[in-house]
């Protein structure tokens, strides 16, 4: 395994095996920052003249309504390729395992702690993925589409630009408007909500309970058979206008009986709560906002002491 490669090595790569096929792979229940950055990627890549697509097995059910484009399911793959993983912290957390049928694998994450599992390897501490391949591409290869990309990756995992903030971040902002990413728009998108989205937030309000005086709000949603329970369990920034000092939302799903779980901590906290998430099969995410999966409701209980005991 290789450390800091570039996006021309990957091109290199790909003509040293003589295929044209470089394909772009993200985690199970794709984000902002996920789809910003893969679909920034596809772009650069069919500039330079390569078959280039995002590979995603599931229907995409979030956020395409801010992409404005439509990403077609993949079963199987007949070519020979190059796989770019993104914002995939660990093998486990892979949407699907086809990356694996590639050539070479490369790896571009900003869960500096993950797992490395591509043959190259890039993780560094960032506010996002999209921050790290902003900061790989120079601004005359930066397209007014990849640059709208790569801002909304960034402004999503960031909180709407309200943490995981450095230097870094704000020139690579900057360096995207530059590019033509139209951040007035971006940022009014973001803001408008689906009515579906409403409800959901308004399921997840009206659900809020204090677990714990020292600061403990969460929500609980059994049963689940109107929304996708994981865009529920994402709303529990909903309850954070409550002042407390840790988060959770989870939801079970009608159908699967898995629960979803959110956990967000008060950005005066030193809650990581990634550092817990990460005692689950796939949890992870960031300091502040991270996330995980439990097999049946049963096991919420233990969930909810745990979090009691990290006030």
């Amino acid at each position: 395994m290789e450390n800091n490669f570039s996006l021309k090595s990957i091109c290199d790569t790909a003509d040293y095996y003589g295929t044209k096929n470089i394909f772009m792979f993200s985690h199970k229940k794709h984000d902002g920052d996920a789809k910003g950055s893969a679909l920034a990627l596809v772009e650069y890549f069919q500039n330079k003249g390569y078959n280039s697509e995002y590979i995603i097995t599931e229907k995409d059910t979030c956020l395409m309504h801010v992409f404005e484009i439509e990403v077609e399911t993949t079963q199987s793959i007949n070519e020979d390729f190059i796989a770019v993983c993104l914002d995939t912290s660990t093998s486990l957390n892979s949407e699907n395992n086809m990356y694996e049928q590639a050539i070479k694998v490369f790896e571009i994450d900003h869960h500096k702690n993950g797992e490395n599992f591509g043959d190259f390897s890039i993780k560094k501490e960032a506010s996002s993925t999209c921050e790290i391949v902003a900061s790989m591409l120079s601004e005359n290869e930066i397209t007014p589409k990849m640059a709208t990309y790569l801002y909304i990756g960034m402004y999503t995992d960031t909180g709407g630009i309200k943490y995981n903030l450095s230097e870094n971040v704000f020139l690579q902002f900057a360096k995207l408007i530059k590019c033509g990413a139209d951040s007035t728009n971006i940022v009014e998108n973001m803001r408008f909500a689906t009515r579906n989205r409403k409800r959901i937030e308004g399921l997840v309000a009206l659900r809020n309970k204090v677990f714990d005086t020292k600061g403990l709000i969460g929500s609980v949603i059994k049963n689940e058979s109107r929304f996708d329970a994981i865009s529920v369990a994402r709303a529990v920034s909903t309850l954070t206008c409550i002042k407390g000092k840790l988060y959770f939302c989870a939801c079970e799903s009608a159908s699967t009986k898995e629960v979803y779980i959110e956990i967000q901590s008060a950005q005066s906290s030193d809650i990581d709560v990634s550092k817990y998430a990460r005692r689950y099969t796939g949890g992870g995410g960031h300091f502040h906002k991270a996330g995980f999966t439990l097999k049946n409701i049963d096991e919420l209980d233990k969930v909810i002491e745990d979090l009691k005991k990290l006030l």
